[in-house]
């Protein structure tokens, strides 16, 4: 699977939120791993090797998905290649995208019109790209931080310009 696009809250590539873990495992395969999580009977499942590391269930309905940017070589959302394009850019086109940029405690960004979180985006070694069909707020709180605030959350966490990082480049 080298291209993923994303519908905002409706799908990623093949696996389109509301989905049964029956039809998510017809489709990836059968999880190497699944463990509850949350309160409500909640479900993760995880893939190794795959473009979608790990999916959670609610209900039995897919609802969050982390993609694995080892093996994603290209993840489209509208125009914009979230894994290609350097790091100052991506955030801009998902600031503009979305009508502006929260963030959530630890520095993750949050995107909610798109249902979209960047966790630990300044990390190289840890970032993922999460996508849900659900509101971010109602799990995580958010506060407003703007294009410019998590710029320059970026240059003082790393000491580097966003400019030279790009999303899906590993350490």
């Amino acid at each position: 699977m080298e291209q993923l696009v994303i519908i905002p809250r409706l799908s990623v590539g093949p696996l389109e939120f509301g989905t049964s873990q029956e039809a998510v495992a017809a489709l990836l395969g059968p999880p190497q791993n699944s463990f509850r999580i949350g309160g409500g009977g909640g479900v993760c499942q995880i893939w190794d090797g795959l473009a979608f590391s790990s999916c959670d269930f609610t209900e039995d309905r897919l609802e969050a998905l982390t993609i694995n940017r080892s093996v994603a070589k290209s993840v489209l959302l509208g125009e914009v290649d979230l894994l290609q394009q350097p790091l100052d850019q991506m955030l801009a086109a998902l600031d503009r995208m979305n009508g502006g940029t929260d963030q959530i405690q630890g520095g993750s960004l949050a995107y909610e019109e798109l249902g979209l979180v960047l966790s630990q985006f300044e990390d190289a070694g840890a970032r993922e790209l999460v996508l849900t069909s659900q509101s971010i707020a109602a799990v995580e709180p958010t506060r407003p931080i703007g294009l410019q605030g998590a710029l320059d959350y970026y240059r003082a966490q790393k000491g580097t310009d966003p400019a030279e990082d790009a999303f899906g480049q590993w350490p």
